[in-house]
């Protein structure tokens, strides 16, 4: 688009700000959806994310495991704390997008 801009030549002075306004627009967009696309797809971010959920998961099953034993038990203390830990570790999941 840029060239073809360039292309045209001579264009009266009261249209050129506008057209150039209105490219700058154009390119801003554009810009801005390949950042978008790029923080989506960042294969670096997303082995953190996928190394981080499977960190997660395990200690979710561990801690309902955890919550199972003290449940079986009559610690009141130890199934709240198994519960809390559990519930935080799924709201760190949720948080990641898992």
């Amino acid at each position: 688009m840029q060239r073809r801009w360039d292309a045209i030549g001579k264009v009266p002075r009261d249209s050129v700000k506008l057209v150039e306004d209105r490219m700058r627009k154009v390119e801003a967009a554009v810009r801005k959806l390949d950042d978008d696309h790029w923080v989506r797809n960042n294969p670096e971010t997303k082995a953190r994310t996928e190394g981080l959920a499977g960190q997660l998961h395990d200690a979710i099953a561990k801690l309902e495991a955890e919550l199972a034993t003290a449940e079986a038990g009559t610690d009141a203390r130890a199934i709240k704390d198994a519960r809390e830990a559990l519930e935080a570790r799924k709201a760190w999941l949720k948080a990641i997008g898992q």
